[in-house]
């Protein structure tokens, strides 16, 4: 596989930069076809496929039928989506006296597709845009049986003595074939208008035996294991993409101690804490504000703004500054408008920047910041670590006006100890790595940094060799997406443009409000030492008073049930995030926290809550009404997660299990489950809730208490023989509920 232009420098002559075996199917018996007409064409029916869905994966599944799925599901998609006949000397090479798969062909052939597309029709696209979609599901369904044909196999064998074996070398290279193509394909559909309707998206499987291999390998090039395993997150080619590439950690900090559940190298011990100086080798005193000053200010709602007494001239910091020759001014910052108004600084602590009013910093590191000020053509600044004083009542004020500081502020200038390794704007390495670098760095996974990024007119990121924009970066990846094929940066990007919806960088018709939904999938990597101060840090970004929240800080329960109560209207998925629950009655559909869950492996099986036509409502006295499908068991359900139960729709047989989240209990009791509507196209793996019946409203609505999350699987992906199965008694499709 070497379809990511970023690698080129990196290729060995000819040769794929790793290995994916040519099964030797005979694809060139036949004209292009459709995706489906492939597959008849070559004597699989449609009730065959349906056979073949069903068959439990052998050796005889390996040699008889792996190598056609192989053809259809690679060649086959990408001939009936280009219309155009893919050659053998296109793809297939020579490695080890075997025949490998080069997907170097792609880059061209994309771009040949997305100039031809241009000149279609409507009705062309839109037909083009279902089948794409078709060849996504099948695509996605296979990867899904292949990588879990372990959990199949042992299945198989149980009650036997037979072991679970390594899952042949054929499977393996399938799945990741697969996956990557389908990765390429769902990224490259985004340039069919029509496709973006379409509620189907497309999530690929490696076996385990694949992922851990790559896992190992980002984690033998320097990858933290939390950020090797929260990689796949962003899809199978953008963690294949890492390992050629790593951002080296400062000499105080490592990941020696981090695991695939937890990074500790960006968490602070605010007991023995102390800032870094900017110079190696410096051991300059320390330099901070007046505390009255900062106080006085906070105490009357303003924020507090540093610049150095007596320099007036915005140009460079003189030499004898760095020794700590000068002193600080605090000044009002509604009043330095007319001099051009101040940077806000945003960093994470464990760069060593951090501090309070109280303890100040190094003075070579005070100079540094306003150099980078300077240099913007700013005389005063703004950081948490000079302007937030350790006393509580003022803390709580300066803490009230965060939001507001970052987004008075004329500029935000973001620095990272990753970001400031790569370089901007050069030929090697490519955008891909400086993206990458800043979607994995310290600063993407605290809380704070969010707001700071969100808010700010005007954001700008120190890099190695210069200061660089938001806007520079946008317009960087909008010339590259618009003359290259490559999935990693179009994929990179979207981590970075969701925080800037609400800056003038993003063209009209681009959604300027985030929402609840938008803000999840932003959270999602991102952690914070205090639990409460989540919903602080976010609820001006959602348009909430903050200051009850504040108030309610010490009772977490309180304090959330106070957020969704003022939000009002909420994603009805997001009862499926498997995160840790409220316990309060009426809240026990809430998440207690939408940051990373450092308890849950399992990346692949987490709903993403992004569909904003699908609301519900959080009742003044506890409660979401919504809409749902809902079934109701004909007797009561215990599961426990190590095991699954069978259910049955009429004469379909699906299997149940419980989904791994941090406070779940050993089993979950409930009669009956909840799917959105929008969620029934997935054909494979179903998130649902499991719940209780309660009764009824007053106002004649079902009632239902929250229970846990489970997994609805296929049973042609999960087969089972068992006759004890629990019926499906009763199936209402979108109806309104009440789930406590």
């Amino acid at each position: 596989m070497d379809h990511f232009n970023g690698l080129e420098p990196l290729s060995y002559g000819d040769q794929p930069l790793f290995s994916i075996q040519w099964l030797k199917f005979d694809h060139w018996k036949h004209p292009v076809c459709s995706f489906r007409e492939y597959s008849t064409l070559r004597g699989w029916s449609p009730d065959a496929v349906q056979v073949l869905k069903r068959a439990e994966i052998s050796d005889t599944f390996c040699r008889d039928t792996l190598p056609m799925l192989q053809s259809w599901l690679f060649l086959g998609s990408l001939e009936s989506i280009t219309k155009c006949r893919i050659q053998s000397d296109k793809f297939i090479r020579i490695k080890l006296k075997q025949q490998v798969i080069s997907t170097r062909f792609l880059v061209d052939l994309w771009k040949d597709w997305r100039f031809q597309t241009r000149s279609l029709p409507v009705y062309e696209r839109e037909k083009q845009s279902r089948e794409i979609a078709d060849i996504l599901s099948e695509i996605q369904f296979w990867c899904l049986k292949l990588g879990n044909w372990q959990e199949n196999d042992l299945e198989r064998r149980r009650g036997t003595s037979i072991g679970v074996g390594e899952p042949p070398r054929e499977i393996d290279s399938v799945c990741v074939l697969l996956t990557l193509i389908g990765e390429t394909i769902n990224s490259e559909r985004t340039f069919l208008p029509e496709s973006r309707s379409l509620q189907s998206g497309f999530k690929g499987c490696y076996t385990p035996e694949s992922e851990n291999r790559l896992t190992y390998r980002l984690v033998a090039c320097g990858w933290c294991p939390f950020m090797a395993r929260f990689l796949f997150t962003y899809g199978y080619s953008v963690a294949e993409f890492a390992r050629y590439f790593n951002t080296k950690e400062p000499p105080w900090r490592t990941h020696r101690m981090c695991s695939p559940l937890y990074c500790v190298a960006y968490k602070v011990d605010e007991s023995s804490y102390q800032p870094g100086h900017d110079m190696k080798g410096c051991s300059c005193s320390y330099i901070k504000p007046e505390l009255h000053d900062v106080t006085a200010f906070l105490r009357r709602g303003k924020i507090p703004v540093i610049s150095i007494e007596g320099h007036q001239e915005v140009r460079s910091i003189p030499q004898n500054y760095k020794q700590g020759n000068f002193s600080l001014q605090v000044s009002d910052s509604s009043e330095i408008k007319a001099s051009g108004g101040y940077a806000a600084i945003s960093h994470v602590w464990s760069d060593r920047m951090g501090s309070t009013t109280e303890k100040g910093l190094p003075t070579c590191l005070v100079a540094s910041l306003f150099e980078r000020a300077y240099a913007l053509g700013l005389k005063y600044i703004w950081i948490d670590s000079l302007c937030v004083p350790e006393q509580d009542d003022v803390r709580i004020q300066a803490v009230t006006l965060m939001n507001a500081t970052y987004k008075n502020s004329a500029v935000t200038i973001v620095l990272d100890s990753h970001i400031r390794q790569k370089d901007f704007n050069v030929k090697w390495p490519p955008l891909e790595t400086t993206l990458l670098a800043i979607v994995t760095s310290p600063w993407m996974q605290r809380l704070w940094t969010l707001p700071e990024a969100v808010l700010p007119a005007q954001l700008i990121f120190q890099f190695r060799n210069t200061l660089a924009s938001a806007k520079d970066i946008y317009d960087a990846i909008i010339d590259h997406c618009r003359q290259h094929f490559n999935p990693v940066i179009q994929t990179l990007s979207m981590q970075l443009l969701r925080m800037l919806m609400r800056t003038d960088i993003m063209p009209q018709g681009f959604g300027r409000e985030i929402d609840l939904a938008e803000m999840l999938h932003m959270l999602r990597l991102r952690n914070t030492s205090r639990a409460s101060d989540e919903v602080i840090a976010i609820a001006d970004l959602l348009d909430l008073d903050v200051k009850p929240l504040l108030i309610a800080k010490w009772d977490l329960e309180e304090q959330r049930r106070l957020f969704f109560q003022a939000l009002g209207r909420i994603p009805s998925d997001i009862i499926f995030i498997p995160t840790p629950r409220m316990t309060s009655l009426g809240f026990r559909w809430a998440p207690l926290s939408f940051l990373a869950d450092d308890n849950i492996l399992d990346n692949r099986r987490a709903c993403a809550t992004r569909n904003r036509s699908k609301l519900a409502r959080c009742l003044p006295d506890g409660g979401l009404l919504g809409s749902y499908h809902v079934s109701r068991l004909s007797r009561p359900c215990a599961l426990q997660y190590s095991d699954g139960v069978i259910i049955r729709y009429g004469e379909v047989l699906k299997k149940v299990t419980m989904v791994k989240t941090a406070d779940m209990a050993k089993s979950i009791h409930f009669d009956a489950f909840a799917m959105l509507p929008h969620m029934s196209s997935v054909k494979v793996l179903k998130v649902a809730v499991g719940m209780t019946y309660k009764g009824e409203s007053v106002d004649g609505v079902p009632m239902y208490e929250y229970q846990g999350l489970i997994l609805i699987g296929d049973s042609n992906v999960w087969p089972s023989r068992t006759t004890n199965w629990i019926d499906v008694c009763d199936f209402q499709e979108d109806i309104e509920i009440v789930l406590l």
